[in-house]
């Protein structure tokens, strides 16, 4: 490819000239015609590998190599074209947004890197009312093109597994049982009645009671606890922790509403 022509004042184009060339990338990258000084490029040039190039020609005599001007110097700057297309160094990505987040909240940044030019992208929050209980995980595929978006620029993408993380935004709620443990239906609360009073020293097994919360982590652990309506010595409620059911002990008649909060 030609590029630029380099010619002496003192050539009269009877071939008694000579050019040459010397500097960055001359002989490898660049040559020069020694006869009409014409200039060309010989590789591939990549302004994201060198932008610039530092040369110098000088037009001596054929037949007695003596230099007949100073040498000269001069600029090759490499002009840039569209041709790197954008690129995730870091995808596939994860993020994680808390459920029932507002419309326009944040979720990750993205930097999409171009030895052209840089795009930067931040990602947000669309749906409204995203429940985790619903649906937990989104995959989202994110574009990156350069030059605007426009017609002929490149594109490139990635990927952004998305997780929504809990809120407590769910009571327990009981599942009624039979003093044997079966599950009966579920309920809000359970009142249970038992006149029988203790035997040998110790409370009779009035029953036991189980709080499930669609939520998880710290927001499903339940507390159970109860309220005592009169004589709070007939009954005491404790946690299995292993089958997570509170179990009623009945020490003296009593009667008993049961329920959990988290």
């Amino acid at each position: 490819m030609a590029m630029n022509r380099l010619h002496s004042d003192l050539d009269e184009g009877d071939g008694s000239i000579r050019y040459i060339l010397a500097g960055e990338g001359a002989g490898s990258t660049f040559t020069i015609d020694d006869s009409t000084g014409d200039i060309h490029a010989i590789q591939r040039l990549d302004r994201e590998v060198k932008a610039q190039y530092v040369l110098r020609a000088q037009a001596r005599n054929r037949l007695t190599d003596v230099a007949l001007e100073p040498a000269s110097e001069f600029i090759v700057k490499i002009q840039d074209i569209n041709d790197n297309e954008p690129r995730f160094p870091d995808g596939p990505y994860r993020a994680s947004v808390p459920e029932m987040s507002k419309i326009g909240t944040s979720v990750i940044q993205l930097t999409a890197t171009d030895a052209d030019d840089p795009t930067y992208g931040l990602v947000r929050v669309s749906l409204a009312d995203m429940d985790r209980e619903t649906r937990e995980n989104y995959t989202v595929v994110i574009q990156a093109k350069d030059m605007g978006g426009q017609l002929g620029g490149l594109a490139g993408t990635t990927t952004v597994n998305i997780s929504l993380s809990d809120a407590n935004d769910n009571p327990p709620v009981f599942d009624q049982m039979d003093h044997s443990g079966d599950r009966v239906c579920p309920v809000a609360n359970r009142t249970l009645s038992d006149e029988r009073p203790r035997v040998g020293g110790r409370g009779l097994g009035g029953g036991r009671i189980r709080a499930r919360d669609r939520d998880v982590g710290v927001n499903a652990e339940d507390d159970l606890q109860h309220h005592r309506r009169r004589r709070p010595e007939s009954f005491d409620i404790s946690t299995d922790p292993t089958n997570l059911v509170g179990i009623i002990t009945i020490k003296k008649g009593f009667k008993l509403t049961a329920q959990a909060a988290n």
